[in-house]
């Protein structure tokens, strides 16, 4: 196989491989669903919440919580202006609630692991071929 042959097909199945670590990078969180407010707000009312947290930006925030009874996580997106009842729908029903201002330090790095490990091991999978290229004796036209 030629040299021009073989760099094309190295660098083809690194693009695949970079397209498909991406895919998995960014695709949807399974751990958690988002509902709408209306529903978080029945699951309030059934006493379904166990613990919430805020993350408070300039117009809007996110409200994470798990529920009760499968543990599952769920996220809702809510305007600023909806805090002061849900918090106290959540006192209500004596669900621990946390305020958190901006985004969450350790969860955004947690989100950004793969990705970042789906770019080393690319880049180290791309020296690797390239040194493996180099170090193979040419090959002999007709032989």
């Amino acid at each position: 196989m030629s040299p021009v042959v073989r760099t094309v097909l190295y660098s083809t199945v690194i693009v695949l491989l970079a397209v498909a670590f991406w895919r998995i990078a960014t695709s949807p969180d399974r751990k958690s669903k988002s509902l709408t407010y209306n529903e978080f707000e029945s699951q309030i009312e059934t006493d379904n919440i166990r613990r919430a947290t805020f993350y408070i930006n300039e117009s809007t925030a996110d409200l994470r919580a798990v529920l009760k009874d499968s543990g599952e996580r769920v996220n809702v997106r809510i305007a600023k202006e909806l805090i002061p009842d849900l918090t106290a729908g959540l006192r209500k029903a004596n669900v621990p609630t946390k305020f958190k201002t901006g985004t969450d330090l350790r969860e955004l790095f947690l989100n950004l692991l793969p990705m970042m490990f789906m770019v080393i091991f690319i880049a180290g999978f791309w020296f690797y071929l390239r040194r493996a290229i180099r170090k193979r004796p040419p090959s002999t036209p007709g032989a």
